[in-house]
């Protein structure tokens, strides 16, 4: 019984305790596959769902930052603040980056109540960082937010379990 004890705890040690990080270097370097999705859900490290960024912006503001993407995957750009209340919003939000530029409108977004995680924080777009892309990345992004006088809190996060 101890030997077979001994012997559980050796596998446990061996095979668990690595996984840890091996997830961590599969999740920087590697963007797909069914190993890739496993190890999101499952073996998450430590600073995985932290925040990337997080920045106010104002209408007409151009802001320029330096993204930092510690893991391969899905990242959701999150827009908060009393402009986000309103039904009827208006926003052209641009991310531009040395090879890419992405344009978040509310025009994308017919049916926003479908983006909306609370009635004051709203889903505004999706991009990837995938195998054959940097994980550093400078970028500038520019907010038009419909003549709107107070300024929005922009968050881009990992997206976990899509």
């Amino acid at each position: 019984m101890k030997r077979f004890l001994f012997f559980l705890t050796l596998v446990a040690f061996l095979f668990i305790s690595p996984l840890h990080y091996y997830a961590e270097y599969h999740l920087k370097n590697f963007s797909d596959g069914i190993f890739f999705h496993f190890l999101r859900i499952a073996y998450t490290p430590e600073d995985y769902n932290d925040d990337l960024l997080e920045i106010f912006i104002s209408d007409h503001d151009e802001i320029s930052v330096q993204l930092n993407h510690k893991y391969r995957g899905s990242y959701k750009i999150l827009m908060y603040g009393e402009h986000v209340k309103n039904k009827e919003l208006d926003f052209d939000i641009t991310l531009e980056c040395q090879d890419s530029k992405l344009r978040f409108t509310q025009s994308q977004q017919k049916h926003t109540d479908l983006f909306r995680v609370n009635s004051s924080n709203m889903i505004i777009g999706w991009y990837d960082v995938t195998s054959d892309m940097p994980l550093v990345a400078k970028c500038l992004i520019k907010a038009e937010l419909g003549g709107s006088p107070t300024p929005v809190f922009l968050k881009i996060l990992i997206a976990n379990h899509l």
